[in-house]
């Protein structure tokens, strides 16, 4: 995992080791349970775009994944939980972030 996501993120895997936490980590796991960014699931979909432009027959995305791939829908409960996940990790930065006297909330 830590390979994928240094890739993903195009850095080394010693400098990802050093510029996130753990806290953060653990939210980039969760949200690849989620919605896993792998090659096998990329390759997919573009073959079915391509195969879909150039036949008359539907193809799925599940044809061109390799035998036994689950594609799993994310339900609003996975969308709920991965959300708490973030907000429990991030959540408490702005409190780190000094404001000018006038300014009670920098708005997002």
């Amino acid at each position: 995992m830590r390979f994928r996501l240094a890739s993903l993120l195009r850095r080394g895997v010693r400098e990802l080791e050093c510029s996130i936490g753990y806290g953060e980590y653990l939210a980039w796991m969760a949200y690849y349970e989620l919605e896993p960014w792998d090659d096998w699931l990329r390759a997919a979909l573009i073959a079915t775009v391509i195969a879909n432009t150039h036949s008359s027959r539907r193809y799925k995305l599940t044809d061109f994944l390799p035998r036994g791939w689950k594609v799993r829908s994310q339900t609003v409960q996975d969308a709920i939980a991965l959300l708490d996940l973030l907000v429990r990790t991030y959540g408490d930065q702005d409190r780190h972030v000094q404001r000018g006297p006038d300014r009670k909330h920098d708005p997002v």
